[in-house]
């Protein structure tokens, strides 16, 4: 949802008054502008990566298209207010690869790792000529932040 509709926030209210009593929504988001890494190590390697400058161009273009990817944290105030009650915000942290020892983390950071990559070139076609960079910069950056997300030593994790 999060760079889905120019205006997210109206999008929970008409959430909330389509349900019948009773009704409920569950959201499910990624933080497309930020990564967390494992340890202090990684979060210092983050801060000047190709993946965090990625991020960054993604939503500065996502910004001057009218969309605000850096709402997913007021999601929560948003439910709220539309009047739903008792809700629940959960953080996950999912692997951007498959870096994890536990099996069960490789495999969901081996899915999340193919999601990226996929979505990483969908975003330089139509957000990164409005963060004001040119087809060869895109490219370049591109290329650079997908070959740190195949790297499994950036032990970092996407929150959701």
């Amino acid at each position: 949802m999060a760079t889905s509709f120019d205006d997210p926030r109206a999008i929970v209210q008409k959430v909330f008054g389509n349900l019948v009593p009773g009704g409920w929504v569950e959201y499910q988001e990624w933080a497309p502008y930020g990564l967390v890494g494992a340890d202090d190590s990684i979060d210092e390697r983050l801060r000047h990566s190709a993946m965090m400058r990625f991020q960054e161009s993604f939503a500065e273009g996502a910004s001057r298209l009218g969309r605000d990817v850096k709402g997913v944290p007021r999601l929560k105030v948003w439910l709220t207010e539309a009047g739903f009650i008792d809700v629940v915000e959960k953080l996950v942290l999912c692997p951007i690869n498959p870096w994890p020892l536990n099996p069960e983390d490789r495999v969901l950071g081996k899915y999340a790792q193919r999601s990226a990559w996929d979505a990483m070139e969908a975003a330089t076609l139509k957000v990164f000529p409005h963060a004001g960079m040119t087809a060869e910069q895109t490219k370049e950056l591109l290329g650079e932040a997908r070959k740190e997300l195949m790297d499994e030593n950036w032990r970092a994790y996407y929150p959701m």
